[in-house]
């Protein structure tokens, strides 16, 4: 349809290619359109459409919804009039060979989810990751989060492609993000246990990604006490040093183990609240704490019961003095009678 100083150019050279195919020009004819560089083979449509599948191929998503620039939206206009054709049955065999070859997906089926796929890929270079919440719609309105979300149940239920499940993949797809954050987790726990030696970490300490560690570890022991982490997950945990008891409970271990070993050491626990056992503990004040906060111990959780792990190494639940006089008011009415015998 080109057109020069009123000439319908497009039209004359299209029936001179005509005319040589079926011998109808001159040699000269021939030899004069031939040093104007005419292509006797070329098809300008054909043409055309073979350049449109070249800058197709340029690009590794071959769906551009999710890019705003002119040149790509009008490469996806394209595309939406050859799935269209695919679909109306109007693609010869030549050119649907040649658009799956270069991994356009042409079934009308699957246009959707190489809508939302541009969307994620979109994500993906602006954020780096594909740690979208399932709500998350973007700035035009498309619901990235719950496509994410469907792609997650249906690869759990097998109902993806292996081509899509790889293509996702190669996005940084997420699909357990409980899992994804709980090796994050881990990782930062494995550094600070190289670095440290330990797990005692301290409150403010915060992961690069501003968690907190502390806080992690102490959900993890939790999950353990309650049987809900897994066998493998302890085992790794293991292999970094966690101490299963929380930083509390461990302090309380302690101090029981001290007093246990002064029980078995002299039979009773016997000891006044000043009492500083050789290794520095301050058993005798740790000791009068329980029998004051009795009421608060705990019958189970990281210490068991300890009520019944106090009484088993013998601890008298009424402090005693060295005169055996048990509390305040047995020491008062004590007190009394030894006055009493020097009245008059």
């Amino acid at each position: 349809n080109y057109v020069t100083d009123g000439i319908w150019l497009g039209k004359w050279i299209s029936e001179q290619k005509k005319k040589h195919k079926s011998g109808k020009l001159s040699a000269e004819q021939v030899r004069r359109l031939e040093t104007l560089g005419i292509d006797w083979d070329a098809d300008i449509q054909s043409k055309i459409w073979e350049e449109h599948l070249e800058r197709i191929r340029a690009i590794s998503d071959k769906n551009v919804v999710g890019n705003t620039s002119e040149e790509t939206q009008k490469l996806n206009a394209w595309l939406r009039v050859q799935r269209k054709n695919y679909k109306e049955g109007k693609l010869s065999a030549d050119r649907i060979s040649k658009l799956q070859s270069a991994g356009i997906v042409l079934d009308s089926f699957n246009d959707a989810w190489e809508t939302g796929f541009a969307y994620a890929k979109s994500y993906y270079e602006t954020h780096g990751n594909l740690n979208v919440p399932a709500n998350y719609v973007d700035k035009t309105g498309y619901a990235l989060g719950s496509w994410i979300s469907r792609n997650r149940s249906s690869a759990k239920s097998r109902n993806m492609t292996e081509t899509q499940k790889k293509r996702l993949d190669g996005i940084g797809m997420v699909w357990d993000p409980e899992d994804e954050r709980w090796e994050s987790m881990y990782k930062s726990a494995e550094v600070y246990f190289s670095e440290h030696g330990n797990l005692d970490v301290p409150t403010v300490y915060k992961t690069p990604d501003g968690h907190s560690l502390k806080e992690w570890l102490r959900t993890q022991r939790e999950s353990r006490l309650s049987g809900k982490l897994s066998p493998e997950r302890t085992e790794r945990l293991n292999k970094i040093g966690i101490d299963w008891l929380s930083p509390t409970a461990r302090c309380w271990e302690t101090y029981f183990s001290a007093c246990e070993k002064h029980y078995k050491t002299y039979g009773n626990l016997e000891i006044g609240a000043a009492y500083i056992d050789k290794n520095g503990l301050h058993i005798g004040r740790w000791l009068q704490k329980q029998r004051n906060n009795k009421k608060k111990l705990k019958t189970d959780g990281e210490n068991g019961n300890q009520v019944k792990r106090l009484e088993s190494i013998g601890i008298v639940w009424k402090e005693q003095n060295s005169d055996g006089i048990s509390g305040v008011a047995d020491c008062n009415a004590k007190l009394k009678d030894r006055l009493s015998s020097y009245a008059i």
